[in-house]
């Protein structure tokens, strides 16, 4: 994912790679849901879509990082630790309210997976999208 990120962002735009890449992540969820559906005892009905919405997530997540130390670029050391600080608690919470979740089949896996998609493009969305246009 970050290989292919690195050639992207020689030649796209970056709200043309995030349109790229949430397509991507909404239609690997998409696959997953349909292929556990359809083969709901079949590995590769799992696999194949995740490693999907794993490069998908390799190739976003450097990208809002960067535009998140962008935003504060004289203190972009500080910054940098905020934002590895609040990924590690939001991590540690989320892991905490998964663990609660008792995962039944590929479809219950797959509509988590769909959830969380949404989340992460309303929080570009709404919160990371307009910042990144306003001058620093």
């Amino acid at each position: 994912g970050s290989l292919v990120n690195r050639k992207l962002i020689q030649f796209l735009a970056s709200t043309t790679i995030y349109a790229i890449i949430f397509t991507l992540m909404f239609m690997a969820s998409i696959l997953l849901f349909i292929s556990s559906s359809i083969w709901p005892h079949s590995l590769s009905a799992f696999v194949l879509p995740l490693i999907l919405l794993y490069i998908s997530a390799a190739m976003l997540f450097p990208n809002l990082t960067s535009i998140a130390l962008g935003l504060f670029r004289e203190s972009a050391g500080v910054a940098s630790a905020c934002v590895g600080c609040t990924l590690f608690v939001i991590a540690s919470l989320l892991s905490s309210l998964v663990s609660g979740i008792h995962v039944t089949s590929g479809v219950s896996f797959s509509l988590i997976f769909f959830i969380i998609c949404i989340v992460i493009f309303i929080i570009y969305r709404y919160l990371i999208h307009p910042r990144q246009n306003q001058p620093s």
